[in-house]
């Protein structure tokens, strides 16, 4: 029981944060595409694009193998914990909307910082 709630919430959670990241990055990208009135120039170096997945997705997988909300006796004295994998607790559309909204978010602040950060503010 302790291994099947820690696992639904892992891939809850990987699965989540693979749709941020993404969100996130093309986000970054298509406002970069507005804010140069539609050039085709990429935000983004081809070496960037390439290397954008692996280390992201892979720090976020380690880190989860030590996640844990509550230690296993906690688990298996309160059944009622379970209702929140059973429920879909964590796969819920606002949920999903949350982290997608959250990526969007970070994305355009993420731009406008490094914009104005090589343009200046009378760039």
């Amino acid at each position: 029981l302790v291994h099947g709630r820690r696992a639904l919430r892992a891939t809850a959670s990987v699965s989540m944060y693979t749709f941020y990241k993404s969100v996130y990055f093309a986000s970054m990208q298509l406002l970069f595409n507005v804010s140069t009135g539609f050039s085709g120039a990429s935000f983004f170096s081809t070496t960037a694009v390439t290397l954008w997945n692996a280390p992201f997705t892979m720090l976020t997988g380690f880190s989860l193998l030590l996640d844990e909300d509550l230690p296993p006796r906690a688990l298996l004295a309160a059944p009622q914990l379970y209702t929140e994998t059973q429920g879909g607790l964590f796969l819920r559309p606002p949920v999903f909307l949350g982290w997608w909204l959250r990526g969007l978010a970070q994305g355009a602040f993420c731009l406008w910082a490094s914009l104005f950060a090589f343009e200046g503010p009378g760039g």
